[in-house]
């Protein structure tokens, strides 16, 4: 079983590199890549495709066709059983390519959406895109029931096709896991600053929080801001609040190697969101056992397993949020304790790429099968 996986930001895509490692024992498997890489020891191979680095947009369009033209040509001349698609640039221009190699051939087309819809929205032409996009495929992968569930709604013709193939905590990280001593108790959000992700509810908790915990405490937000997903002024908030004596807004990209002191540096995980598909950023969290204080919506319902693996509070209740930051400041070393064991017993049984890998292979499996 031969299958081409292509994603726009390899190699640098820690998710698609993951996956990939255990997946290659099962099927023989291709990546296309957007610059030249070349992998050690791996067991898939690499294929790259033409692509641009340089930012200026009429600079870089020429490269960009000629790399969606390369991701054509190999979907549709390669001997491949599956096209694995995992993300796109521009949806509006590379669809088409996929859907006429997915017509002209008898290869079956596998999609992983990590997002039913993208987060700031995609118009009237943009929904039915992707509806004419989910019918198309053989077969949809998402993360977790929730996903599942919403996009059945989204379009209910396509129930059959949509598999659960969980998404695993990063193992790339686990040789850095270590305990960086600190006296107050350090809660961390970290990620892509984006309105979604509820940084306006933190940062009201966080004023709601009386002075005894403010000595006791830090709160780090962490995370690349791109002024076009969110223009929010976030350091304005936090000084018209008065937070700056335990409050750090750190609104830059982080490079791989400082991820973990800001992992290990931490005691708890903060995700007061207002909504989302699915967090790879708590499987972040949970590579570093670190417990999390999450909102109460669905995904985070079902991927801290009722709550087992830290504390919930109802979504947008910012004294809720607040308490539940005083709870955790104030829990005894065995409760965390306990939290972090159900982390690695869920992780074990659910959340790892040997079994994200396993499901995926009987997936491809099937839609090969299917006439």
């Amino acid at each position: 079983m031969k299958v081409l996986m292509i994603d726009q930001w390899l190699p640098n895509q820690t998710y698609v590199l993951e996956l990939a490692r255990p997946l290659s024992k099962k099927v023989s498997l291709t990546l296309l890549t957007n610059r030249d890489y070349q992998p050690q020891g791996e067991g898939f191979r690499c294929k790259s495709v033409l692509e641009s680095k340089v930012k200026q947009k009429k600079l870089g369009i020429v490269p960009y066709f000629m790399g969606v033209l390369s991701m054509y040509w190999a979907a549709l001349l390669g001997d491949y059983d599956v096209i694995h698609v995992q993300s796109f640039k521009k949806q509006e221009l590379e669809m088409p390519a996929f859907t006429l190699a997915r017509h002209l051939t008898r290869k079956k087309l596998v999609y992983t959406a990590h997002n039913i819809l993208p987060h700031e929205g995609s118009g009237k032409k943009g929904t039915e895109r992707l509806k004419k996009w989910y019918r198309l495929c053989d077969a949809i992968i998402v993360h977790n029931e929730h996903s599942k569930q919403t996009l059945i709604g989204f379009e209910p013709s396509i129930s059959e096709k949509i598999r659960v193939v969980p998404h695993g905590a990063y193992s790339d990280f686990k040789g850095s896991v270590q305990e960086i001593p600190h006296e107050k108790t350090v809660f961390l959000q970290f990620g892509m600053i984006r309105k979604y992700k509820g940084i306006d509810d933190l940062l009201k908790a966080a004023s709601l929080l009386p002075e005894a915990y403010r000595k006791r405490i830090r709160i780090v937000i962490a995370g690349n801001q791109r002024k076009e997903l969110d223009d929010t002024d976030y350091q304005a908030l936090v000084d018209e609040y008065g937070l700056g004596d335990f409050v750090e807004f750190h609104p830059r990209r982080v490079p791989d190697e400082q991820v973990p002191d800001y992992f290990n540096g931490s005691d708890c995980c903060l995700f007061p969101y207002k909504e989302i598909y699915g967090s790879g950023a708590l499987l972040m969290a949970y590579t570093f056992d670190k417990p999390v204080i999450a909102s109460g919506i669905s995904a985070f319902v079902e991927e801290t397993d009722g709550g087992k693996t830290g504390l919930l509070y109802k979504p947008g209740d910012a004294n809720g949020l607040k308490e539940a930051i005083e709870r955790f400041a104030d829990m005894p070393d065995g409760n965390k304790k306990a939290m972090k064991e159900s982390i690695r017993s869920l992780c074990s049984e659910k959340y790892n790429w040997e079994a994200s890998s396993a499901v995926l292979s009987e997936i491809y499996q099937d839609v090969i099968g299917q006439a």
